[in-house]
């Protein structure tokens, strides 16, 4: 079970578990599971990696330019923030951040825990959340 606790402007979900894989189709996908707890990370549009002073930004549906951003597979994702307005980071342990923003006419990225209870967040048309857990 994720532990998901609520600030002022924003929501944080402790995760410290390994993306086990991606999955890419309407959208990029983390995989997290440690054989308990599986959680999955979608990105609907653009999302940006940052490495170091490095940042590379990717539209899911650009299949040949994901390339790159399968570097995450196989590192530990501290936690999920999940601001108020619509922005996510996603924070790695080894530094590394991927980072999306909310759009004015879909559903940017979303959140799903498939354990008791089930949990999800998704950041509505124009970044507004909704959350059920």
């Amino acid at each position: 079970m994720y532990n998901l606790i609520e600030r002022e402007d924003f929501w944080v979900l402790d995760i410290h578990n390994i993306v086990t894989g991606c999955r890419i189709g309407s959208g990029f996908d983390l995989q997290i599971f440690n054989g308990e707890n599986p959680l999955l990370i979608s990105m609907g549009g653009i999302f940006t990696l940052h490495r170091g002073d490095n940042a590379q930004s990717f539209h899911p549906e650009e299949y040949t330019t994901l390339g790159p951003s399968l570097s995450v597979i196989g590192k530990v994702v501290e936690s999920a923030i999940a601001y108020k307005n619509g922005h996510l980071e996603v924070k790695f342990l080894d530094g590394s951040l991927l980072t999306a923003e909310p759009d004015p006419q879909y559903e940017s990225w979303h959140i799903f825990g498939d354990t008791e209870p089930r949990m999800t967040i998704v950041c509505g048309i124009g970044g507004q959340l909704h959350i059920w857990y």
